[in-house]
């Protein structure tokens, strides 16, 4: 049995061809229409999504709320589902659309980051020391993290050929293949570059394991953030999620406009990040800037 019939094929086809939507975000669509197909397997329901009434919809969203799924999941899934019970309406499949007009409030609490002081982050960096190759590493790791306020699989995946040497900046492609430059801090420039010196990269990946020399994965970033965050006798849990959280905290306390924080976090909104994206090239780097006096070049 195939696991997609030709007409939801033909909607992925629809979305890539036609919607122009990102690889990424049908694979997302993809997993939401699966999930449903499940669901109704194993709750004996024989009919196809579109032949669904509301009521059908309204009980497989209790049952999503009983995982334990956000507000904003389900909201999100209702939305793919509504644009491919759309799509096969007009192909002449189905009565109507049930999910016209549909939507799920989260009253799930909202979930508040660990945020840095400015103390706890210069304690931190002095933490950290450069007399070895592996502890500059890992400095710069922390640098990177908190100064360009890199996910972790950004970081991970950084490599020598996005980082201008010109131009000062990294050329990311992060969560939803979503673009953008993000122009470096003076107070990490520096160290920046040595360590491209001292590691030859050119086109590959610029942090490594230590012996294998294989690209680092997420838990190797999670060890040496709790590896320093226990040096700095920092209280409570630290991970690097921590550090992206702090860099846009840090720079909306310096008074940096939100739209301009969202473009250099990458974040998915057009309303927060595609509409600026060009427009706010220069004060991006003004943005940026401003994390000098927490980038101290003596920490």
């Amino acid at each position: 049995m195939k696991e997609f019939n030709t007409v939801t094929v033909g909607f992925f086809e629809y979305c890539k061809g036609i919607k122009k939507m990102k690889h990424s975000s049908i694979k997302d669509t993809k997993c939401t229409i699966k999930k449903l197909q499940v669901y109704l397997k194993d709750k004996s329901i024989h009919a196809e999504i579109w032949e669904l009434e509301l009521q059908d919809f309204i009980q497989y969203i209790n049952f999503l709320r009983e995982k334990n799924e956000r507000g904003s999941g389900i909201s999100k899934q209702i939305s793919q589902l509504r644009s491919y019970i759309d799509y096969c309406w007009k192909l002449g499949y189905g009565k109507n659309n049930p999910l016209y007009g549909f939507e799920v409030k989260d009253h799930s609490p909202q979930y508040v980051s660990r945020v840095l002081t400015t103390e706890e982050m210069t304690s931190l960096l002095l933490a950290t020391s450069k007399k070895t190759k592996l502890e500059r590493k890992e400095r710069l790791m922390l640098l990177v993290l908190y100064g360009l306020g890199l996910r972790t699989s950004e970081l991970c995946n950084l490599k020598g050929k996005d980082i201008s040497i010109e131009n000062q900046d990294v050329f990311i492609i992060g969560k939803f293949d979503i673009e953008r430059r993000i122009p470096i801090p003076d107070g990490l420039w520096p160290e920046l570059l040595a360590y491209l010196h001292e590691n030859p990269i050119k086109k590959a990946t610029v942090f490594t394991t230590q012996y294998k020399k294989t690209k680092l994965s997420i838990g190797d970033v999670g060890d040496v953030v709790k590896k320093y965050a226990e040096l700095a006798k920092l209280e409570g849990i630290i991970t690097p999620k921590v550090f992206r959280h702090t860099f846009a905290s840090h720079l909306m306390d310096q008074g940096v406009d939100i739209s301009i924080v969202s473009s250099l976090m990458g974040h998915k909104s057009p309303a927060e990040t595609g509409v600026y994206l060009h427009a706010f090239d220069k004060n991006k780097t003004q943005a940026v800037m401003t994390m000098e006096p927490i980038l101290p070049e003596g920490v």
